[in-house]
């Protein structure tokens, strides 16, 4: 790789772009970039100011208007994934209490239907048949919306308040980077 070539790449530039900003023509710079040609001193010049303007430290450099508004893009962007990552989490939390209180519901239906089953007189007054429908339609239910779901719904739950403090964590960034924006105008 030449050493112009490596510059160019440095800034950014496609070789036709590069040709254009020193207002040379594309193979004109493409045999400076091979080495078998030269480029004006105004366009030497133009490479050194562009490479001291990118190497200068961030704090002397003012953002453009368009890095501006993507900033406060990113900002709005931000502010609505936070909203939709807690209405997920509240939605979330709703079927986790749902899903336990159906799961201890009928977890509290399977040890009555063997308490009954051990008695006598409950055994009488209710058919086996009648208890052992019971206990399958509890069963049932349990299968479809049991531990595992209601552990996959408190994963979700944790990933949702993980990303949550992560987006926030972005939106502080993004704030004190506007503040600090703000300030320097």
């Amino acid at each position: 790789m030449k050493k112009s070539q490596t510059i160019r790449h440095l800034l950014g530039f496609t070789q036709t772009e590069m040709a254009l900003i020193l207002n040379l023509p594309r193979r004109h710079y493409s045999a400076y970039e091979a080495g078998k040609g030269k480029i004006p001193l105004a366009a030497t010049c133009l490479i050194a100011e562009m490479l001291g303007h990118i190497q200068a430290p961030q704090t002397t450099m003012q953002p453009s208007a368009f890095v501006q508004n993507q900033m406060m893009e990113l900002h709005r962007e931000l502010e609505r994934s936070l909203k939709e990552n807690e209405y997920q989490q509240l939605l979330t939390a709703r079927r986790v209490a749902a899903i336990e209180l159906r799961y201890t519901t009928k977890m509290q239906v399977l040890e009555l239907i063997a308490f009954l089953s051990l008695r006598d007189e409950a055994t009488e007054m209710a058919s086996a048949a009648a208890l052992r429908t019971i206990s399958r339609n509890a069963f049932i239910s349990l299968k479809g919306q049991g531990l595992a779901t209601l552990s996959k719904l408190k994963l979700r739950l944790e990933l949702l308040q993980l990303e949550k403090m992560l987006l926030d964590a972005e939106m502080r960034k993004m704030r004190s980077y506007i503040d600090f924006i703000g300030n320097k105008e």
